[in-house]
């Protein structure tokens, strides 16, 4: 079984030590951006409905600051994701949905998790978040 150790250096550098492969010893340095390695946000999968609903919340107040487009479309993406999460796959069957910011219909298949696939007029294969998606 692998042992896991980690510390702290003088520079602020968490060195963790994950156990022994092969007889050598593997090393992973993560350099810390500020605060502690424990406030660093979770995943969207792992979060509760409440903490998503937060997220969604302070993902809408910064996309109403963004300067640039392209900051804009990022954290839109991001709020999509985290809606994503909310919803439940099952109320997604396959049919034929309109997809937010897509002008032809998008032919459902099948789903991936909280991933949509299918084809968007006669194009290949294609999927989206089942958040960007309105039955048609």
């Amino acid at each position: 079984m692998n042992s896991f150790r980690h510390r702290q250096t003088k520079n602020g550098t968490i060195r963790l030590k994950i156990g022994q492969q092969n007889h050598k010893q593997v090393d992973l340095r993560i350099i810390s951006l500020g605060g502690d390695i424990t406030s660093m946000k979770r995943l969207y999968s792992q979060m509760s409905r409440t903490e998503l609903e937060e997220e969604m919340k302070q993902l809408r107040e910064e996309m109403g600051r963004a300067e640039f487009p392209s900051q804009k479309a990022i954290l839109e993406r991001k709020y999509y994701t985290a809606m994503a999460y909310t919803l439940n796959p099952d109320d997604f069957p396959p049919g034929l949905y309109k997809v937010e910011h897509v002008q032809l219909p998008f032919e459902v298949r099948y789903l991936n998790g909280i991933m949509a696939w299918g084809t968007v007029g006669n194009d290949t294969e294609a999927s989206y978040l089942i958040s960007m998606l309105t039955r048609l």
